[in-house]
């Protein structure tokens, strides 16, 4: 059985609560009459329930009639997440995208660490993030970037022994976080594009 008080508690840590990594939560959250009695209690810290683009998870967004303060906070938000931004950014490339990773796409271990191995601009890269300093072997980066992300909710576990995972809810939120900066400040179409496709 589900508790709402604890499902309110991992919504208000910034939790998303996403169809792959929490279906249970996901289900109990798109019954409509849950989904009211949520949003009537989050009202009055002034959040409320939101769907990601995809309809992939849940999460509370902030309610302000002033625009100024929500950019604010979203860019707060962003600034902590440059490490998963540079990461995910990193993995774009080395699995040779040109649009934004989804909810409920996988990635194997295995080909994004062979990218890696022979991108020696990846490599660069890869040591000057935070979570690669004291640590010289790709292979070790990777694997405490991938322990980052899933601690972040990023990712999540699909096929342990393949070290295949699968992209969560969470990756939608942060593209709607991208995309809201960029349009609160008038970016240009051109430049909002090639941004939002490096998400730096």
């Amino acid at each position: 059985m589900i508790e709402s008080s604890v499902l309110a508690q991992k919504l208000l840590a910034g939790k998303v609560v996403c169809k792959y990594s929490l279906p249970t939560e996901y289900e109990y959250l798109s019954t409509p009459s849950v989904y009211e009695a949520f949003n009537l209690n989050f009202v009055f810290l002034g959040v409320k329930l939101s769907e990601t683009p995809n309809k992939s998870g849940f999460y509370l967004t902030y309610i302000s009639n002033n625009k100024g303060a929500a950019r604010d906070f979203f860019k707060g938000i962003m600034t902590n997440m440059r490490t998963t931004l540079s990461w995910l950014e990193i993995v774009m490339e080395a699995i040779d995208r040109d649009s934004l990773i989804n909810s409920g796409q996988d990635i194997s271990f295995a080909n994004i660490l062979a990218s890696v191995t022979e991108n020696i601009e990846l490599q660069g890269r890869l040591n000057r993030l935070p979570s690669s300093k004291g640590e010289t072997i790709v292979k070790k980066q990777l694997e405490g970037l991938v322990k980052y992300l899933k601690k972040e909710g990023v990712l999540m576990d699909l096929h342990t022994e393949l070290e295949i995972y699968r992209f969560t809810g969470m990756i939608d939120l942060i593209n709607e976080y991208i995309l809201f900066i960029q349009e609160s400040e008038s970016i240009p179409v051109e430049e909002s594009t090639e941004k939002q496709e490096r998400l730096l």
